[in-house]
């Protein structure tokens, strides 16, 4: 049997082959290289790592998409193909297998907890493409948090909120830099503040696509975001039942986790099925 850490060495891999071809100067791929290291590539999906992933619980519909590019990628590389066609599609694969591992992650986790309850929803893998295009480290913090809602042997969830919170803070940096907020029209500080507010940045990216009326709920979401982190961070010293303090950290942290994807919906015009 592959050893488990091959899927990340696939994936390196397919770094490999992008990198290599992005480095030649050529229009068109029809190198020995090129054409023997797609092949290889193709082959190892199809022969070991495919198989493994089924076996730690990824589904054929979860690897239908990778299973079509891999089918292109091999035609490729039976003709002179542009250059640019090979660097699409492999954008394309580098852009679902971040996806297959976040699934792989998660599938391993409750493999090794006695039950779980963390499961991914196709609105939450838009989710996390669009977090790894547009914000790595908000990608990172909310892989990590999901991870930890799936360990049921998790004592404390502070961390875990703090990591929900993050993702979002990192997507209002992202897409509402301070310069942009101040400058646009009827643009106010906060009482007190010298720069904007992360309910002033959430409104400015709104404010293009959404009514005063429907803003409102987003902007309320945010301020829930911020009760549920503080709640949980006065909750570590509070409560002194360590069983009812994990049952309800856990819970509160549940909840969180639905207030934030929730705003992220809003915010990257993400639609959950």
């Amino acid at each position: 049997m592959m050893p488990e850490d091959d899927f990340l060495a696939f994936c390196k891999r397919v770094d490999q082959l992008n990198s290599s071809i992005r480095s030649s100067s050529a229009t068109r791929q029809s190198s020995k290289a090129v054409v023997d290291g797609t092949r290889q590539t193709v082959q190892e999906w199809f022969r070991p790592v495919r198989t493994v992933l089924l076996s730690a619980g990824i589904s054929e519909d979860e690897l239908s998409s990778i299973d079509q590019m891999m089918q292109d990628l091999l035609r490729l590389a039976q003709v002179r193909s542009t250059t640019a066609s090979y660097l699409a599609l492999l954008r394309r694969v580098k852009k679902e297998l971040s996806v297959v591992e976040v699934r792989r992650e998660v599938a391993s986790t409750v493999a090794r907890t006695s039950s779980a309850s963390i499961q991914i929803r196709s609105g939450e893998v838009r989710i996390i493409q669009m977090l790894d295009e547009l914000v790595p480290s908000a990608a990172l913090s909310y892989r990590q948090a999901i991870r930890d809602l799936s360990q049921n042997d998790r004592e404390s969830f502070r961390g875990t909120a703090n990591e929900f919170r993050s993702v979002v803070w990192d997507v209002l940096d992202r897409l509402a830099q301070d310069d942009a907020v101040t400058s646009s029209p009827g643009f106010k500080f906060e009482k007190g503040q010298t720069k904007p507010t992360q309910k002033q940045k959430a409104r400015y990216i709104l404010k293009s696509r959404l009514g005063e009326k429907a803003r409102r709920t987003p902007e309320t979401t945010l301020e829930l975001i911020e009760e549920h982190v503080g709640s949980l961070s006065r909750a570590i010293y509070d409560r002194t039942s360590i069983s009812t303090h994990i049952a309800t950290t856990r819970g509160e942290t549940m909840q969180l986790r639905m207030y934030v994807e929730t705003l992220l919906a809003e915010l990257l015009e993400i639609h959950f099925d």
